[in-house]
């Protein structure tokens, strides 16, 4: 029946369908039950889309192990390769995804399958230098030897990629470093060709040979010094000439344990023979480099240790012994004392380095228990966090119907306090649009009252010329009484000396100093003209004087004003500050996730209480501007007096005038009888001159008084200006906060909305979860 099934799978259409692509969204967004549920109605996810890739290969490659789990369980086929001829191991492990990499090898899926290029999949965790999925693989079995369709090995990708810790975990697992890809370069060629000083030093430290050349010629001294890198250059420097050193000592250690071969032969006819036996030291030639910059071409050539016959082989001597020569046989001597002391030096160094032998061996040793032991130990770790993540898969499949019943619970909440929020923001919009219309009224107040001050200004200006004037003319007047004065004098010494000489002199000569006379006084009556009388002086002061007292009352009420204003203001500050601590408890409250029913009934108190509290701010600025009103009208009652005493000294001033004008016409038609009368009425004007030099300097004394009243009425309207820029600038940092906390509501609701759609839509955080539950236990105690 099963292979019926799977026969009827393969005739199916390749198109990629509707359920292929329901199939993929649930795949992507995690949605477990939506992925079953289509799994069921037959949806295939190893069908290829029209880019080659198929639902199983993405959620491998994507790190979709809910998805991923869900697809293992339902037997898909994990031998299924892409368009590329890639398994979903490849792409877990390209991704760098170890979880899904260990599900898969769990689900048996073949650890070294390959794909068009040749490679497996620990070639891609190699070129990603993903260390816990190169550990998975390893233990899995992988070859760590394998190549691809270049010739390369893992640790060739891992070092031609600069990924030092790839090949640290590599070499730990047993990677060779003569592997050469087609380019006949090694791991070190590549390490230096992408100068990756970190997986040069790893290479070099399991003895990798350092003169080996690419198919240019080149070794990887050539590409240290083409990255011009001095520590890269320095590091393949020495570790080149340590590895001649060693070689050079080596080929003394072969030729010294090899002894020279020389000898003496007797003939039949008694005769020596004689050899030399020369041996020369191994040499190595390292080639030029070329100047077009290919590189260090070096060879190592051996020679073997020749014995070179003499240049003339001496004949044999048939003759007796003794005919040897001397020469000869000293030569050999001191040939065989330096082959003795050489032998002697050979052994010694043998000797030292066996001893460093056996040093390294025991090094090596350690090393290799310490190794199998951290293996060992990652191992077991290895199985623990296996076993551990099975039992977390397990209580995920267990929790998936609690999660089901949150969710639906999470969608009745979730409507629950939209509405609400709804609600809420629907209150909040009407209170700003109440708020802002006030501020608009209130600016416009605004306006008028500092229209108003300005006017005010512009009297006080004009009242304070009027008073300069009304100086200038007190002291004028002054100056007119003295001149009086002098006058009155000189009219009493002619008066005087025209008594006397009216009974000296004859009657024609008195009736023309008579008209003389009668002419001056005319003239003097004339001057008294600009005079007022001292009734009118005293009805002038008395009014003045009431006009003073008013001012004064009217400055006293006004400072009173000024006062409660302050206290006022003083009061709107600490309303305001208790405004803002309220607004921060209100900003704490949304921002809480979450709030059970007691809370939010505390809330829906407090927010009650605040809106009493705001219709009480929007009553006190109506306040506000009727006592800026009072200010102004009391400012208005000023300008009036000041101009009412401005006509009553301009009336005042006009009576005196036609008063003069009268006395200067009946002065004209008096006669010579009347001379003593006018002189008398002459003193009486002096006693009223001294009056009113009294009552000048009187009204001097009320001028400065109504300067004084200017001055604090002016220091009055500057406080009030004060206190009218103070309200401003309180109204205006009350409309920044409610701007913030308009903008800090809309940015917790959106953030609250998010939150709630994603969580329908499933994708669900440790927090949000954790916060649901605790909202859910909430409820659940709220209802029993």
């Amino acid at each position: 029946m099963k292979s019926f099934k799977q026969r009827l799978k393969k005739n199916e259409s390749t198109e990629w369908g509707k359920y292929d692509e329901r199939l993929l969204k649930a795949a992507e967004t995690g949605d477990i039950e939506k992925l079953t549920a289509t799994l069921k109605k037959g949806a295939n996810p190893t069908k290829l889309d029209p880019e080659g890739h198929s639902v199983f290969h993405v959620a491998a490659g994507k790190g979709l192990i809910n998805s991923l789990n869900v697809f293992l369980d339902n037997e898909v086929d994990v031998k299924a390769v892409d368009a590329a001829g890639k398994t979903a191991l490849h792409l877990a492990a390209a991704g760098g995804h170890s979880v899904c990499v260990q599900s898969l090898l769990q689900s048996k899926c073949p650890v070294d399958s390959i794909d068009l290029q040749g490679r497996t999949a620990l070639h891609d965790a190699a070129y990603l230098g993903c260390k816990a999925t190169i550990k998975v693989l390893c233990d899995s079995g992988a070859s760590v030897d394998a190549v691809d369709a270049d010739g390369r090995s893992p640790l060739l990708l891992a070092a031609k990629m600069s990924q030092p810790a790839a090949c640290q975990i590599l070499i730990q697992y047993g990677a060779r470093t003569v592997v050469r890809d087609k380019q006949n370069k090694t791991a070190l060629i590549l390490a230096c060709e992408n100068s990756c000083k970190e997986a040069v030093e790893i290479i070099l430290k399991t003895k990798a040979d350092v003169f080996a050349m690419d198919v240019h010629g080149h070794d990887a001294y050539h590409y240290a010094r083409k990255s011009q890198k001095q520590d890269l250059i320095t590091l393949v420097q020495h570790a080149l000439e340590s590895a001649k050193a060693k070689d050079i000592g080596s080929s003394q250690r072969t030729t010294q344990a090899k002894p020279p071969p020389a000898g003496i032969g007797w003939t039949k006819a008694g005769s020596v023979k004689a050899e030399k036996v020369l041996s020369e030291p191994v040499t190595r030639e390292h080639g030029s480099h070329s100047n077009e910059g290919k590189g260090v071409k070096q060879g190592h050539i051996l020679d073997a240790t020749q014995v070179r016959p003499p240049q003339s082989a001496p004949a044999p001597v048939r003759s007796a012994p003794m005919e040897l020569l001397p020469g000869e046989v000293e030569a050999l001597r001191r040939e065989l004392r330096d082959a003795r002391r050489r032998q002697e030096a050979a052994e010694a160094e043998v000797h030292k380095l066996d001893a460093a032998l056996a040093l390294r061996a025991q090094e090596y040793e350690a090393l290799r228990r310490s190794s199998e032991q951290a293996l060992h130990a990652s191992h077991n770790r290895a199985w623990e966090l296996e076993e551990a993540l099975g039992e977390v898969q397990r209580r995920m499949a267990g929790s998936e119907s609690r999660v089901r019943q949150m969710q639906a619970h999470l969608m009745a909440v979730r409507e629950h306090l939209v509405e609400e929020l709804r609600v809420q923001l629907h209150e909040v919009k009407g209170q700003r649009e109440a708020a802002v219309a006030e501020l608009g009224r209130m600016q416009k107040e605004l306006h008028q009252s500092r229209r108003d001050v300005e006017k005010q200004k512009e009297n006080q200006n004009s009242l304070m010329q009027e008073l300069s004037r009304l100086s200038q003319e007190l002291l004028s007047r002054e100056e007119l009484i003295n001149t009086l004065r002098t006058r009155l004098a000189d009219i009493e010494t002619n008066h005087a000396e025209m008594f006397c000489k009216e009974a000296q002199t004859p009657s024609e000569w008195c009736s023309k100093h008579e008209k003389s006379t009668i002419t001056e006084t005319c003239g003097d009556n004339v001057d008294l003209e600009n005079y007022i009388s001292k009734d009118e002086h005293a009805v002038i002061a008395s009014s003045l004087s009431d006009a003073l007292k008013q001012v004064e009352t009217k400055a006293n009420e006004a400072l009173l004003k000024h006062q409660c204003i302050l206290e006022e203001n003083q009061s709107l500050l600490t309303e305001l500050q208790e405004q803002k601590l309220e607004l921060d408890t209100i900003q704490e409250a949304l921002q809480a996730r979450f709030v059970p029913a007691a809370i939010v009934e505390e809330k829906e108190k407090e927010v009650e209480q605040l809106k009493v509290a705001l219709a009480e701010m929007e009553r006190r600025p109506n306040k506000v501007p009727n006592t800026k009103e009072e200010g102004v009208q009391t400012e208005e009652q000023r300008s009036c007096s000041s101009e009412v005493q401005h006509n009553q000294v301009s009336s005042s001033s006009e009576s005196i005038r036609a008063q003069a004008e009268d006395a200067g016409s009946a002065g004209e038609n008096v006669k010579k009888t009347e001379i003593e009368s006018k002189c008398h009425t002459a003193v009486n004007q002096e006693s009223t001159s001294s009056d009113h030099v009294c009552e000048g300097s009187v009204l001097e004394h009320e001028g400065q008084m109504l300067a004084q009243v200017s001055i604090s009425s002016s220091i009055s309207s500057c406080e009030a200006s004060q206190s009218d820029s103070s309200l401003q600038a309180q109204v205006y940092s009350l409309q920044k906060q409610l701007e913030e906390s308009g903008r800090h509501y809309r940015h917790v609701l959106s953030v609250y909305r998010t939150r709630l759609l994603s969580a329908a839509q499933g994708y669900m955080d440790e927090e949000a979860r954790v916060a649901l539950l605790q909202i859910a236990k909430m409820r659940e105690e709220c209802v029993c």
